[in-house]
């Protein structure tokens, strides 16, 4: 495909930081653990939340936060920071940063301290429908020999709520404009700066190995960036398709540890009844070495 690039242009919308106590567990040294979550209307307690939950379900969706034992968690679909505390006061050891364009359903990060996390800022270009979409939520991490650029995303999603086949394909001609926007931007970073490690997490809402409708071709067509989960299946059926994605530019993937690719089935740990509040998705985690000499 032809290479575009754009310019890197942020709109720095009100972000909420919590510093949390240091954690009793321990990631490995010698690794960076990078994990998404789309915490399914994550909010914060009041009467508006689209998904009312109790205090039994917060302690649980922190216990799926532990037990996943990352060091950087992309997060997707929560309410605001006061939903994020809400959990966290149930785990040690995470700070978070999250946007505000998204209105109830925004993305940002967790993060413990083993990460340095700078520079936080919502990349508007991915809401290409204004307020019907999501921004992307681009930081600056390091651990270890390893830096890195990371967007987290939530791609437009195709729903109950497209009854129609006119309905169906704006959704889909909306995930790709998104995608082209996230693909320009990669290409932009490691082709116009000295910054050569990127990462794309998040709710993609497609998988690059569809065949109908595929809407990711943008990002999975261009050379710059490989999708590291591609062969992922659905943590609730292994036949279905990931949605849930971790993509990486061509340097970034020479890290990657493709044995410790996962989900965190927490179906397998919970009633049904309980698990259903947790999410409708399951955490997708990943790693890469950090100990190589860093590369730019």
């Amino acid at each position: 495909m032809k290479l575009s690039t754009i310019a890197f242009v942020c709109s720095f919308a009100t972000l909420f930081l919590l510093n949390a106590c240091s954690s009793t567990q321990h990631p490995n040294p010698d690794t960076v653990t990078v994990a998404t979550f789309n915490m399914e209307w994550l909010g914060d307690g009041n009467a508006d939340d689209k998904k009312p939950r109790t205090e039994a379900d917060y302690k649980r969706i922190a216990e799926v936060i532990e037990k996943c034992n990352a060091d950087i968690i992309g997060v997707e679909e929560v309410e605001n920071g006061d939903a994020l505390a809400r959990v966290l006061k149930y785990v040690d050891g995470y700070s978070y940063y999250i946007g505000k364009a998204g209105r109830q359903q925004n993305v940002g990060v967790l993060y413990r301290n083993t990460v340095t996390v700078t520079n936080p800022q919502e990349y508007m270009p991915v809401a290409t429908r204004g307020e019907r979409n999501r921004p992307g939520f681009v930081v600056n991490c390091r651990k270890g020999n390893f830096d890195w650029t990371m967007m987290v995303l939530h791609l437009k999603s195709t729903s109950r709520a497209d009854s129609t086949d006119q309905l169906r394909e704006e959704s889909y001609v909306n995930r790709r404009e998104q995608a082209a926007k996230v693909a320009a931007w990669a290409d932009s970073i490691v082709t116009t700066t000295k910054e050569k490690d990127v990462l794309i997490i998040g709710d993609l809402n497609d998988s690059p190995v569809r065949k109908n409708n595929p809407t990711l071709t943008a990002l999975s067509n261009d050379v710059n960036v490989i999708f590291l989960t591609a062969s992922l299946g659905s943590c609730k059926n292994s036949s279905w398709l990931n949605i849930d994605h971790i993509v990486a530019s061509q340097q970034a993937a020479k890290r990657w540890l493709p044995a410790a690719m996962h989900h965190y089935n927490f179906h397998a740990a919970y009633r049904t009844e309980e698990a259903n509040m947790i999410s409708d998705h399951c955490p997708v985690l990943g790693q890469f070495e950090i100990t190589s000499p860093d590369n730019d």
